[in-house]
């Protein structure tokens, strides 16, 4: 069984190809989102249930990533914490606000 680090690492590795990167912070919360009923996942899923982290990444110091074979991504592009948060599928905004404020990545009203 793999602790939360361990398994952010393993999916980091999957979805971008790097292991290269170091944990800046740890969210105290489980975070949960439900999908709506016009998302049809697969499955009998209803929402997910998720750990939060802000990490730093030491590669891709030239905004390139590395090429890792089957990566989970067809493209993915840096933005700044508010284009992610204007990029999101709705029903993850509300998740994404709260990380974000959380971190302290974004100015939010208490």
């Amino acid at each position: 069984d793999l602790n939360e680090e361990e398994a952010l690492y393993r999916e980091m590795h999957e979805e971008l190809g790097t292991r290269d990167f170091e944990v800046v912070s740890k969210h105290s919360e489980l975070l949960k989102y439900d999908f709506p009923p016009s998302v049809k996942p697969r499955g009998n899923f209803v929402g997910q249930e998720q750990r939060w982290f802000l990490a730093r990444f030491n590669a891709f110091e030239d905004g390139e990533v590395p090429e890792a074979g089957d990566l989970e991504f067809e493209a993915f592009k840096w933005v700044t914490p508010a284009e992610a948060l204007e990029r999101v599928v709705h029903f993850k905004r509300a998740i994404y606000l709260r990380v974000l404020c959380d971190f302290g990545l974004l100015e939010c009203r208490a």
